[in-house]
């Protein structure tokens, strides 16, 4: 696992497992691929997929079925 938070300060040193406190208002929202949703990612591992994160959907908008 190679897990970690973008945009985090002082996370580099914690291990995979490790418990993360995460200022949610410090960390950006980016755009998706679909209009009107954006994501706010609070961990990640790249290799395995894995992903915990939160998501801003604008009024209106919508997610295609995806896998």
């Amino acid at each position: 696992m190679n897990l970690h938070t973008p945009y985090a300060k002082n996370h580099d040193h914690l291990r995979d497992l490790s418990s993360r406190y995460v200022h949610v208002e410090e960390l950006p929202w980016k755009p998706t691929p679909y209009p009107g949703v954006e994501i706010k990612i609070l961990m990640e591992d790249k290799q395995t997929g894995l992903l915990t994160a939160l998501f801003r959907w604008q009024p209106g908008s919508t997610l295609p079925l995806h896998e």
